[in-house]
């Protein structure tokens, strides 16, 4: 049962639905705009439940009354705010029930009030599916034992790249469009301010003035009106910059990585860590981890990216400097190293082989 089924997770569902066979609930909604699977191919969906939000809580119409069927096992969302989550653990408990959360886990910037009801919330769990190994390792300091926590991490859709990759082959896409040379950055994702591109672009403002110009695709919808357009023409650097817009279509975006030289996301990054090194590409973002997603694990300081100080531009030009003076282009050794960790972990086949161990077959 889970808060919601985001479209770029569809891989994972429905794999869980052909290979497990375990019954499938998504709630009907969340804040936002992120499209929803279309489950009308999944053999096991069983219905939405209904999100009904109060502030910043909310509750799952439809949950609870599942811990009365026949199930055994649940898993189930790790958020705090999910109100029915922690009725749906009480009740488990009584009736002998394993409830598995799966969840970013802990954060290092958590204050204690917050750490409070993250002990009392895991701990009504039976394990805890985790996005990555720094959560487990906070867990372990907060008391939690480690066999309570299961590193699961994260996927795209992995089949459908994994055959956009073996195609993929070095373009004069950036020459063409850009009518120069120079070194490209990119960058996947909706355009909002909390992004932090405002610091990229002023990294690579430096970076000219320095003799070292660059250019720029930004693959994502602006959604908020960020007035990074402005910001662009501002900084005279319009004939550097592609806006590429929104995109879903998985060759385009494979292309647009694979031929640049680093995958830049300033203000922190997540699943983008897995689908630039998908396709080759390195990856640099910020190095406090406190306020970075578990995906930031994917990436390998010095071998498959690097990290700058957070919210300073300066260190950013600094790190794409050192990065090009040491790669100048992406060679087949360096992109191997890229693929490794996805091919290895950040996979469905890899979470499949962890929830078939852990939890069992449907």
């Amino acid at each position: 049962m889970f808060n919601y089924g985001p479209h770029y997770r569809d891989a994972i569902y429905s794999k869980i639905d052909k290979e497990l066979n375990y019954d499938i609930y998504f709630g009907d909604k969340i804040p936002g705009n992120i499209k929803k699977i279309d489950v009308s191919t999944y053999q096991n969906y069983q219905k939405d439940l209904k999100n009904v939000f109060v502030k910043n809580l909310y509750w799952q119409r439809g949950a609870i009354r599942n811990v009365f069927k026949p199930y055994t096992n649940f898993i189930m969302d790790g958020e705090l705010s999910i109100v029915t989550t922690w009725i749906v653990m009480i009740l488990a408990k009584l009736k002998g029930k394993k409830v598995y959360l799966w969840s970013h886990g802990w954060y290092e910037r958590d204050g204690k009030i917050k750490s409070f009801f993250r002990k009392l919330f895991f701990g009504l769990s039976h394990k805890v599916l985790l996005y990555g190994d720094g959560a487990k390792k906070i867990m372990i300091n907060h008391g939690f034992s480690e066999k309570k926590l299961i590193g699961i991490y994260n996927s795209l859709d992995y089949d459908i790249q994994k055959k956009v990759r073996d195609k993929l082959i070095d373009t004069d896409i950036f020459s063409r469009k850009f009518g120069n040379n120079y070194p490209t950055l990119s960058f996947v994702g909706r355009i909002q301010k909390w992004k932090r591109l405002d610091l990229l672009i002023d990294a690579m403002v430096q970076l000219k003035n320095e003799g070292l110009p660059l250019n720029l695709v930004i693959i994502g919808e602006d959604t908020e009106n960020s007035g990074l357009q402005q910001y662009i023409i501002e900084n005279n650097l319009s004939e550097n910059i592609w806006l590429y817009g929104a995109s879903y279509d998985e060759e385009e975006i494979g292309t647009l990585i694979f031929n640049s030289n680093i995958c830049v996301s300033p203000g922190n990054v997540g699943l983008l860590a897995v689908h630039s090194l998908m396709y080759g590409t390195p990856v640099i973002t910020h190095s406090d981890f406190g306020y970075q997603n578990p995906e930031v694990e994917a990436i390998t300081d010095g071998v498959t990216g690097s990290f700058f100080k957070m919210n300073d531009s300066k260190d950013l030009a600094l790190k794409i400097r050192e990065w090009l003076v040491k790669h100048p282009s992406n060679n087949e050794a360096l992109r191997k190293k890229c693929y490794k960790i996805v091919d290895e972990r950040y996979n469905p086949y890899y979470q499949i082989e962890v929830l078939r161990e852990v939890v069992g077959e449907g």
